[in-house]
């Protein structure tokens, strides 16, 4: 029997504001550790969130150049759940109302890889982890950075197709002033937070046969996606 996957994307692009999505701390990358945190990114008693009109903005326009439909009301959610890099144990995301739906990229060949939704979210902190002293440690200068994630229709049949789609995202999103796209700096998902779904099934069988998701992968689209990268087989 022969064999196709079939791939779906998520991929996180972090937007060019110049504060954070829920308060007035400088969104920019690097810097020394824990220095633009304050009360509302880190989630202390008593505080509440500001929206940035600057992120739906950018989120807009990333949906305007991906031919998605904007949507007139889009409404947020609360993500519950509990890891180190995350103060508040829970993350501002979109989920029944996001803010941008349907959309679509061509890729080489004329078939349209498909987009399910775009939704505003605000992004986790970071643990720099040191193996010789044995500890690990927060950085939280990146929580509420704000950031769009767009989720793919699982439309893709090979990897080139995923190179190809990454690759022309990437350039729309940087034409469009949305985000810079820098790998380095990790302010596009290709390099910090693209997400696989792959399923394999038979070439004339539509049940699936098996499932793995490819998280927080890195070195996107370069020697053929030739990534390091954390799998789960369900």
């Amino acid at each position: 029997m022969r064999y196709q996957p079939v791939i779906g994307l998520e991929i996180h692009a972090e937007l060019l504001t110049d504060s954070k999505v829920f308060c007035t701390c400088q969104n920019e990358f690097g810097g020394s550790e824990n220095t633009r945190v304050c009360p509302r990114c880190s989630g202390l008693p008593g505080t509440l969130p500001l929206l940035n009109q600057g992120a739906v903005r950018l989120a807009a326009k990333a949906g305007f150049a991906l031919d998605c439909t904007v949507n007139n009301y889009s409404a947020f959610d609360r993500k519950n759940y509990f890891y180190p890099d995350l103060p508040k144990a829970y993350q501002i995301t979109q989920f029944d109302h996001p803010i941008c739906t349907g959309g679509y990229i061509t890729v080489t060949g004329g078939k349209d890889i498909r987009i399910n939704h775009i939704h505003i979210e605000e992004d986790a902190g970071k643990l720099v982890h040191d193996d010789y002293e044995g500890i690990s440690m927060a950085d939280y200068n990146r929580c509420g950075v704000p950031l769009i994630e767009i989720v793919t229709e699982p439309d893709f049949r090979s990897i080139e197709e995923v190179q190809d789609f990454v690759e022309k995202l990437a350039l729309r999103l940087k034409y469009a002033g949305v985000c810079d796209a820098k790998m380095h700096s990790r302010r596009i998902c290709p390099c910090r937070k693209q997400k696989l779904f792959v399923a394999v099934k038979g070439a004339h069988c539509k049940h699936k046969l098996i499932s793995v998701w490819l998280i927080n992968l890195r070195y996107p689209c370069t020697e053929r996606l030739g990534f390091y990268f954390v799998f789960y087989i369900s």
